[in-house]
């Protein structure tokens, strides 16, 4: 069963009844630092509970490509909870014992594809909540520039034993086989008026003058005192809600090149130096094959399909002979 519900980013579940929670409140905002290296990010949730009981819940959320979830933080009024690298039992086990004592407690599992399931146990009626995400990612390098990607949403994937359902009218979920280990992923929405306050700010670091920042996917707001000056990048309409994927490319005004480096706390430093490829000398030019491989499985058909084909003819209608 084919859906075109829209998905729903960082959804909040409660894993007894596999329902969304009523929140109060919700705020997701993404910052941290882009540069040709890499990306260090905070993502910060707030949200307060609406329910009337201490409820366990699940904050579904996804990691961009080549990233990792470095640790999480759960702060309130009065607490905060830091996250400690475990094995999955014994970590699996002091957070039930956690939650028997009637402590908050925090359970952060990974699953394929870069999903993510952070379980927090014990959240009071009425109590407002900040979960810090601290993730370090890769970019796409390129000579003249780089590209960010950071995933907004838990878009939902074909697989053949998984089915699509509606739940109820413009709410969508994915029952996913028992293999996937009981990973739970968000609804998706027809409607995103009661979505939570989305946003983003990014600095941009680069040891090259930036010439262009620009998105594919969203409209930006970029602010910038001086030329020296980090540019920092935002959503230029905050009713913009961003569920989809943000894609960030930077253009540089001469080719990249640079060293970057420092020191742990620990005392150990390390270092990364870029070079850009037409260092090397440009290639000769020769003929090249060139394969496409057309994904025919079951999600695309339909219009996917048929647009494809298009792109598929639009390359071979690119191509010099």
């Amino acid at each position: 069963m084919r859906t075109s519900l829209e998905t729903t980013p960082f959804e909040i579940r409660n894993p007894a009844t596999g329902k969304p929670l009523r929140l109060a409140m919700q705020e997701l905002r993404l910052l941290g630092r882009l540069s040709p290296v890499g990306a260090d990010l905070r993502v910060q949730h707030v949200f307060r509970s609406a329910e009337r009981r201490p409820v366990e819940v699940v904050y579904a959320f996804g990691l961009p490509r080549d990233a990792a979830l470095r640790r999480f933080r759960i702060r309130g009024e009065g607490f905060a909870v830091d996250s400690e690298l475990k094995p999955t039992r014994q970590a699996e086990a002091d957070y039930e014992k956690a939650i028997e004592e009637g402590r908050l407690a925090g359970l952060a599992r990974s699953y394929r594809d870069g999903v993510v399931n952070l379980a927090v146990g014990n959240l009071r009626p009425g109590e407002t909540v900040c979960v810090d995400l601290e993730i370090l990612a890769g970019v796409d390098l390129r000579d003249d520039g780089w590209r960010f990607r950071f995933p907004f949403t838990l878009a939902p994937a074909y697989h053949r034993k998984a089915r699509a359902i509606e739940s109820r009218p413009g709410v969508g979920e994915l029952e996913l086989p028992e293999e996937f280990e009981g990973v739970i992923l968000p609804p998706w929405l027809r409607d995103a008026n009661d979505l939570h306050r989305v946003g983003f700010e990014l600095w941009i670091s680069s040891p090259t003058p930036v010439r262009q920042i620009s998105s594919p996917s969203h409209r930006l707001s970029v602010e910038q005192g001086n030329e020296e000056a980090e540019p920092v990048v935002s959503l230029a309409t905050e009713s913009d809600v961003p569920n989809r994927d943000l894609v960030l490319d930077v253009k540089l005004r001469a080719p990249l090149s640079g060293v970057v480096g420092g020191a742990a706390s620990d005392g150990p430093g390390g270092f990364a130096v870029i070079v850009p490829s037409t260092q090397f000398g440009r290639p000769a030019r020769q003929a090249r094959r060139v394969v496409f491989v057309l994904d025919r499985s079951g999600s695309m058909s339909g219009a996917p399909i048929a647009q494809a084909r298009r792109a598929v003819e639009a390359c071979l209608g690119a191509l010099a002979a």
